[in-house]
């Protein structure tokens, strides 16, 4: 038996084996201290940013302030992530566990790799519909959507609906083939 693999499915493949070594090689706290990390940044930032202004006020002035409270509150917040990522990768390491660390590393490559591939799918079926061509005859195509369709969810409604009815013209042709 033949597998129907075109330029599309050794994409992902690749897509998702670098992806896979990547975090396994660095590690689950590692990798999820990176999106981790921007994220307690960001949330940290829209909170304190107003107390720091107070405090670096009286050394710049205008928008200056502004800025550099953001940024420092956010270095804050990524930092103090990346810093407790490294505390429990040196645990674990000392604790000879860093295989768990690797394993869950692996995982979480696997899925960083499966939403990126639904967000390129996403993209392409959105913005790009007549790009479809390229993915009718791909074996890995299906599964990527279903993912694809679950993130759509969260997207903003014009995006979704852009999405939806994209989806349904390229369903709709491949049935005609």
């Amino acid at each position: 038996m033949k597998l129907p693999v075109n330029w599309v499915d050794i994409a992902v493949i690749v897509i998702m084996a670098v992806l896979i070594i990547r975090n396994a090689w660095t590690g689950f706290f590692r990798g999820l201290s990176s999106f981790a990390g921007l994220i307690a940044g960001y949330v940290i930032a829209l909170k304190y940013s107003g107390l720091i202004e107070g405090i670096i006020a009286p050394w710049l002035s205008g928008q200056w302030v502004k800025i550099a409270s953001y940024v420092l509150a956010f270095l804050v917040g990524f930092l103090g992530i990346f810093i407790l990522a490294e505390l429990l990768t040196y645990f674990l390491k000392k604790t000879r566990l860093s295989w768990i660390d690797r394993s869950l590393g692996a995982i979480l490559g696997a899925v960083k790799g499966f939403l990126l591939l639904a967000a390129i799918f996403i993209l392409v079926t959105t913005f790009f519909p007549q790009g479809d061509k390229y993915f009718r005859h791909s074996y890995t195509y299906p599964y990527i959507m279903k993912g694809a369709r679950f993130i759509v969810g969260f997207l903003p409604t014009e995006i979704k609906a852009r999405f939806n009815y994209n989806l349904r013209r390229i369903l709709s042709n491949e049935r005609q083939i």
